[in-house]
């Protein structure tokens, strides 16, 4: 069995984050950056072994409250969107 823990999704014109990212829950790293997000799902909460997301030049306003659970999470660069705030962990 082949554990996916890592997912290049840069520079592919994506302008909605494919489903089955979400679904792999045992992923450590993505980089959706230079595409055309203007969201993500909130079922991102779903990649609790996330470590490192990579959402630069995108064209995102906001980020949903659900990114704030990936424990994980250690490196987020979201630099070259439209962001006004970022979630608060609670």
């Amino acid at each position: 069995m082949c554990i996916r823990t890592n997912q290049h999704l840069g520079c592919r014109g994506l302008s909605i984050v494919p489903e089955n990212v979400t679904n792999l829950t045992e992923l450590e790293e993505t980089d959706l950056s230079d595409n055309y997000l203007e969201e993500l799902p909130t079922s991102i909460n779903k990649l609790k072994n996330l470590k490192t997301l990579r959402l630069d030049k995108n064209q995102l306003r906001e980020l949903p409250q659900a990114i704030a659970e990936l424990s994980n999470l250690t490196v987020l660069s979201v630099s070259n969107n439209q962001l006004s705030v970022l979630p608060s962990r609670n």
